[in-house]
């Protein structure tokens, strides 16, 4: 099996949980002046018992190919712009790791100072004409937004490798 199948296959069992979930809310009880949905009180209780056991057994299977999912990331390697990276490191990357970067970058923004400018300005605080206060910048925003694309760039490798990844690799300890 594909990693991309047994992705699929989760989202199947999710899927499934649910509705066997929806069918136990609406099995687990009847009122005392209807029939049961399935004639009997008895049957009723039976097919309520055999959807849990279908939902703790979709657990198990969700489990399992989890397990064989996380394993497989975790030994496949691949190799973008020269470094060698796990598919588990790339998937944290692009889940998580990706925004760290994004967020340091887009924080280099004057935003705090010039409120901060305008704050004094609006203080009526005494402004050397000569020299009024102004914002400095210790960054250059070509820097800034070569990071960021660059940063950007790598994402699409990712999403790109990913794709093939999933599309080809069989399972491990599957």
């Amino acid at each position: 099996m594909k990693i991309i199948e047994a992705l699929k296959n989760l989202q199947i069992i999710q899927k499934r949980i649910d509705k066997n979930c929806q069918q136990i809310r609406e099995y687990c009880s009847y009122l005392n002046v209807e029939v049961p949905a399935f004639e009997t009180p008895e049957r009723q209780k039976q097919e309520v018992d055999s959807l849990i056991q279908a939902n703790l057994d979709l657990e198990k299977e969700y489990l399992r190919l989890k397990l064989a999912i996380e394993h497989t990331n975790l030994i496949t390697k691949v190799t973008i712009g020269g470094f060698v990276y796990t598919i588990s490191e790339l998937v944290s990357i692009r889940r998580i790791v990706g925004k760290f970067r994004t967020n340091t970058y887009a924080s280099l923004d004057p935003s705090v100072s010039v409120r901060r400018l305008q704050l004094h300005l609006s203080s009526k605080a005494n402004v050397d004409p000569s020299n009024p206060p102004k914002v400095i910048n210790l960054y250059k925003e070509e820097y800034k937004n070569i990071h960021l694309r660059e940063w950007e760039n790598f994402i699409a490798q990712i999403d790109g490798t990913l794709e093939v990844v999933n599309a080809t690799v069989e399972l491990s300890n599957y």
